[in-house]
């Protein structure tokens, strides 16, 4: 019975290291897999898919995929440090905390939080290098590195502006392996850019503003949806409307195929909406 109990011990220490040293698995660990049991479905048609898809439009050689896959990994590498001073810093200051970690995983931080912050730095400039050795813009670099600043702002305030750097935080998520992969001085480029920044970031923009975190709605959301409640059919009813615009664009000669993204979104929050367990929320 020792026995046992010492190799579930050991089991859950080496869970815990993965999920705080690894990119991507803490955001898997207590975003998507908190929410569904099909977390990392959820993760991968709500992020993942549209990702391919918007660097298909752009005609990204998917041969050098390994390129594609370390700048998700980067982006989550350094996103993920906000993720974790909101789960295990941020927390300290709070009332009613939203516990994400548990208090074995709360311990583990604080005995090797150094260490964690340490070599997730380390990876974020060792991504630095390899994208500054394959051509990226240093100006795209140091966007790159804002989201930690950002993320910590976002971390020490609380209130009406943090709905707004939902927003900034949504976009850099989305769009920074964009930039990361993309030659985006290139006007065609450029546009998926701002087409993806349409398509999700604003969405969630309206989203939230209308109540999505507990606090009064922003007036200038009843534009589009009378409440937060409303918003399965908003969405139905933006992505409808956005790939009818896009189409519009295609016919008139800018925006080719991207149609598809909104069109893309328009299928997924449909099935989302008919069930639930599919990360609807």
């Amino acid at each position: 019975m020792g026995k046992n109990s010492k190799e579930n011990e050991m089991g859950c220490k080496f869970h815990r290291i993965l999920m705080f040293f690894v990119p991507l698995l803490y955001a898997l660990e207590t975003r998507f897999l908190k929410r569904s049991k099909l977390g990392a479905i959820v993760w991968a048609t709500e992020f993942l898919l549209p990702t391919i898809i918007a660097l298909w439009l752009v005609k990204y050689n998917f041969a050098e995929w390994y390129f594609w896959i370390v700048s998700i990994l980067s982006v989550y590498n350094l996103y993920e440090i906000g993720y974790i001073q909101n789960d295990c810093e941020t927390i300290k200051r709070e009332q009613k905390p939203t516990l994400r970690v548990s208090t074995k995983e709360l311990l583990f931080y604080e005995k090797r939080k150094y260490s964690i912050y340490g070599l997730r730095i380390l990876l974020g400039l060792l991504g630095s290098v390899f994208f500054l050795y394959h051509g990226s813009n240093f100006s795209h670099i140091l966007i790159f590195w804002l989201i930690v600043p950002i993320y910590a702002i976002y971390n020490y305030l609380r209130g009406r502006v943090n709905l707004y750097l939902i927003f900034i935080l949504t976009s850099y998520r989305y769009c920074m392996p964009l930039i990361l992969v993309c030659d985006i001085a290139k006007s065609e480029k450029m546009e998926i850019i701002l087409a993806v920044l349409v398509v999700y970031p604003v969405l969630k923009l309206i989203e939230i503003c209308a109540g999505g975190k507990s606090l009064p709605q922003e007036r200038w959301t009843k534009i589009f949806m009378a409440n937060y409640e409303s918003r399965f059919v908003f969405r139905i009813k933006y992505y409808f409307c956005l790939t009818i615009l896009f189409v519009v664009f295609q016919l008139v000669g800018h925006a080719n195929l991207f149609w598809l993204l909104p069109a893309y979104f328009l299928l997924l929050r449909g099935c989302q909406w008919k069930m639930p367990k599919l990360g609807a929320r």
